[in-house]
């Protein structure tokens, strides 16, 4: 049922009603006011066997829970119907899936130095999916449609049906042979296009990685979050084109990041210190170690590392 909408500040009921399937879909809407309606799932954590309720929306998923680690530590204790409990806090709602970030500096190295133990990688799989991101291309049915419907083209079919209603034979012809031949080549264009970002956006690499204090060669899809990635530089004159976002460990490098931000000066990277000093990648004292996804490496110190915290959207 998704025809009553759920107020998440009373979270004994919303826990109920999703945690007994009396819900199985959320609306969700986004920044422009469009509204979306997707399902809500649950599953069962490899590592913990607690009990996870989520829902995708734009290659995201978001979780049911607080929203950071720290606000879980004031959660209050809400009984369902099932008689299992979950805890649940003031900022209680649906949250992005995030790898451990937000923890301090040698949190980080302590928790994260050796990559990876290999008994956890298929769990963070199953948790975080492939590193990649999915591009989708458009079907033909659905471009077609898309604009034969848009308003130029209603009026175009409105012209020609003007046209040959005063038996302007030729002119109608010529109107729908131009608007033909419009539609098809936009359609075309359209799938062009996609197919372009596809390639550029599906970027795949021999990397190697630190996992379990052993390092080994992967394919970048196969990278997970806490994985520890050895930075080399490729013979490419681009520099190496980075898979995901990781945070310096070690080493130091100078990276271009004109791809993101369309400045083309390079950006000096350097590694996170041994200090109880918060990491936030978002915050400005946090991204001189952050390496983002999709910019290059110029130059690199030997013995760089650097760990993966996010991967694909």
């Amino acid at each position: 049922m998704y025809g009553e909408a759920l107020n998440l500040k009373d979270k004994s009921r919303v826990v109920e009603l999703v945690r007994d399937g009396l819900v199985s879909n959320v609306m969700v809407t986004d920044s422009q006011g469009r509204q979306t309606i997707v399902p809500v799932r649950k599953e069962k954590d490899v590592a913990t066997g607690a009990e996870i309720i989520y829902f995708t929306y734009m290659h995201i998923i978001y979780e049911m829970g607080c929203p950071t680690t720290a606000q879980q530590d004031d959660c209050e204790s809400v009984s369902t119907q099932l008689s299992s409990k979950l805890n649940v806090c003031q900022e209680f709602g649906f949250y992005p899936r995030i790898f451990n970030e937000f923890l301090t500096h040698r949190e980080l190295l302590q928790l994260y130095s050796r990559g990876t133990e290999a008994d956890q990688v298929a769990q963070l799989q199953q948790k975080f999916g492939e590193c990649q991101i999915t591009v989708e291309i458009p079907s033909v049915g659905s471009l077609f449609m898309e604009e034969v419907l848009s308003p130029f083209f209603l009026f175009q079919y409105f012209s020609i049906m003007l046209w040959l209603v005063e038996a302007y034979i030729n002119y109608a012809i010529a109107i729908a042979a131009i608007t033909s031949y419009s539609i098809v080549s936009g359609i075309y264009d359209a799938i062009k296009s996609t197919k372009k970002i596809k390639s550029m956006a599906e970027y795949h690499c021999k990397v190697k990685v630190r996992r379990g204090g052993q390092v080994e060669t992967i394919q970048s899809n196969e990278l997970v979050p806490s994985d520890v990635l050895v930075l080399e530089m490729t013979n490419s004159e681009e520099g190496m084109q980075l898979p995901c976002d990781l945070v310096l460990t070690r080493g130091q490098c100078v990276v271009n990041e004109s791809n993101l931000t369309g400045e083309s000066i390079p950006v000096i990277k350097v590694p996170i210190s041994n200090e109880e000093v918060a990491y936030n990648p978002t915050q400005e004292g946090s991204k001189r170690h952050t390496l983002y996804s999709g910019s290059k490496l110029m130059q690199i110190k030997e013995g760089s590392e650097a760990i993966v915290t996010k991967i694909g959207y």
